[in-house]
């Protein structure tokens, strides 16, 4: 991979006294924070590379560091430009990592980040997870109706917590696919000599594709078992 890839940020002028910066955070000479770069995204400004797994405890510790960096409690007192640098960038890295530090929202993010506008989302209910869902609906509504003195609703309550069970299953599996996934996409990544090298560009495609509808599937399974627990804890359900 490109060296450059850990960096955080490619090196630019200070806004306050136009000196060269060797940090994208501080200016060496003035003091002054600087603003997050428009080119960089979560990854870069933590300067992090752009993988699907990643060090939890080095996340933590970039993102505590920056924090009392830009915290806007030390910039009460400052000229206002200072202080709106300060919102910014803390409301930002805020943002980065809460999104890279849930393994969903940062295989979200990256699907943004390598496919961009190319990315169609599933709007539709993954076909192999459309049997379960239709057959959930199903149980929920007959659970549902006539009511509690229902002579049989005990026997569906056990069709449903037997269900629940099944989908909890299915649930883990693929939470346990994303994982291979997430491993995969790192490998290439890694061995690429360039991820714009077409070969490596299809192939990281591809394995984004796939984690793009296990994602999808994830999300589904989700509100499936949601749904079972609230119907048997005698709560509202939500669509499906």
């Amino acid at each position: 991979m490109n060296s450059s890839e850990n960096s955080a940020a490619a090196p630019s002028l200070c806004w306050n006294c136009n000196a060269q910066l060797d940090s994208p955070y501080c200016c060496d000479r003035c003091v002054k924070i600087q603003p997050w770069p428009d080119s960089a995204d979560f990854f870069t400004f933590l300067g992090l590379p752009r993988r699907l797994r990643i060090d939890q405890t080095d996340l933590e510790e970039r993102f505590l560091k920056l924090s009392r960096m830009f915290h806007p409690d030390f910039f009460q007192d400052s000229p206002g430009e200072e202080r709106g640098i300060s919102l910014v960038n803390a409301a930002r890295l805020n943002k980065a990592y809460n999104t890279l530090n849930d393994p969903a929202a940062r295989a979200e993010y990256i699907l943004e980040l390598e496919l961009g506008t190319r990315r169609k989302p599933g709007k539709t209910v993954p076909p192999h997870i459309a049997a379960e869902v239709m057959d959930v609906q199903e149980l929920l509504y007959a659970y549902s109706v006539p009511g509690e003195h229902d002579p049989s609703k005990s026997l569906k309550r056990a069709d449903l917590a037997e269900r629940h069970a099944a989908i909890q299953r299915q649930y883990a599996e693929t939470l346990a696919d994303l994982e291979r996934l997430f491993g995969e996409y790192d490998r290439v990544m890694d061995g690429a000599t360039s991820p714009f090298e077409p070969a490596a560009r299809k192939n990281i495609e591809n394995i984004l594709n796939r984690i793009d509808q296990t994602l999808a599937a994830r999300l589904y399974l989700k509100r499936i078992l949601d749904n079972v627990a609230s119907a048997l804890e005698g709560k509202d359900v939500n669509p499906l």
